[in-house]
């Protein structure tokens, strides 16, 4: 039985309080980085431009750190890290990996890999936000730390990434197509 889209014959509802929520959202973004970390390596085999291969590896540095405290935070409230799907986290995952098979290495799949990362990488901001509120809620200084300074790195990310997509590879793309070595009028990425 289903009511507005939602299965009524799952297991009884349990109400949850602060500990309960952090430990899901943690666990959301716990799978976010694994998914964007095992990813980063991939995405940077296929960019042309260097400094965004330098910002690709280091933010796959940053998954791993954030990865290893949440992983401590999961050990101060006695749990485990499980390792539970993020439907979110695999969808912008898939969508950067469609870009590499559907665009032409080059300035026009940086910038949509780009533009991909970006959108991970606010999804797992918003998704620190929450834990970093459920944290000191709960009183677990040392998550609400770590997701402070995450918010913080990932902020910073994005701003970069955004920098380097104004200021070089949107240029770069734009010099293509004024040259005329793009054929872009009229063409879908179907080709049609």
């Amino acid at each position: 039985m289903t009511t507005r889209g939602v299965s009524t014959t799952q297991s009884v509802q349990q109400p949850l309080g602060c500990e309960d929520l952090l430990f899901i959202e943690l666990q959301a973004i716990y799978d976010a980085e694994s998914e964007l970390s095992a990813t980063l390596p991939e995405l940077s085999k296929v960019v042309e431009l260097q400094a965004l291969r330098k910002l690709m590896e280091e933010r796959g540095s940053q998954a791993q750190q954030i990865i290893q405290e949440i992983q401590e935070v999961f050990e101060e409230m006695d749990q485990r890290p499980r390792r539970k799907r993020n439907p979110a986290a695999e969808g912008l995952v898939w969508a950067a990996r469609e870009h590499i098979r559907e665009i032409a290495p080059g300035p026009a799949l940086d910038v949509a890999l780009i533009a991909s990362i970006q959108k991970t990488e606010y999804y797992c901001t918003a998704a620190r936000a929450t834990a970093e509120a459920l944290s000191e809620a709960a009183f677990h200084e040392y998550a609400l730390g770590a997701m402070g300074r995450a918010i913080e790195e990932g902020v910073k990310f994005a701003d970069r990434l955004n920098q380097l997509a104004r200021t070089e590879v949107i240029p770069a793309l734009l010099a293509l197509e004024a040259e005329g070595q793009l054929e872009t009028e009229g063409q879908g990425l179907s080709g049609g």
